[in-house]
């Protein structure tokens, strides 16, 4: 009797260990299953992520940037650099010669920030953007209010002349 006892539990105890090791690797699936769903998931938040941010600096861009005007205690920006803007091959064999008129925010930096077109020369060959580009790559002392660099609003006038 003793015998048929210990031998049901072998049997038995067999049985647990083969369930248990086929139910544990099924777990293990199922862990390493879900680890890679979550690796995926969190994969297309970071993505998401990304995306999110490039939108958030695109709207903040395009706000609208306080400055304020020369005169009233704000002192003007000086010119430390000045980039000339280059013709287009288009422009020159059109022979487009004029003044492009841009408001540009000298920022605190001293760099130009938000520029705007006030005066079109040539919205067809492209002479607009160069001195907008131009525009861009000038560099100043910045102007002041109560001793503290500030934004300061300035006109910039650049000439496209064919020698």
């Amino acid at each position: 009797m003793m015998y048929k006892v210990l031998r049901v539990v072998a049997i038995v105890s067999f049985v647990l260990g083969i369930f248990a090791s086929v139910t544990g690797s099924a777990q293990g699936e199922d862990l390493d299953g879900r680890i890679r769903s979550l690796d995926e998931e969190l994969a297309i938040l970071k993505e998401r992520q990304a995306e999110l941010k490039k939108e958030a600096t695109a709207a903040a861009d395009s706000l609208p940037t306080f400055s304020y005007r020369p005169g009233n205690g704000v002192t003007l920006p000086r010119v430390l650099h000045e980039e000339r803007p280059q013709y287009t091959s288009d422009a020159m064999r059109a022979k487009v010669q004029g003044t492009v008129l841009l408001e540009c925010v000298v920022r605190p930096d001293g760099t130009v920030g938000d520029v705007q077109l006030v005066r079109s020369l040539d919205p067809t060959f492209g002479l607009d953007q160069q001195a907008i580009a131009a525009a861009k790559k000038w560099r100043f002392v910045p102007g002041t209010r109560l001793g503290e660099p500030v934004p300061v609003l300035v006109t910039i006038e650049l000439t496209f002349t064919l020698r």
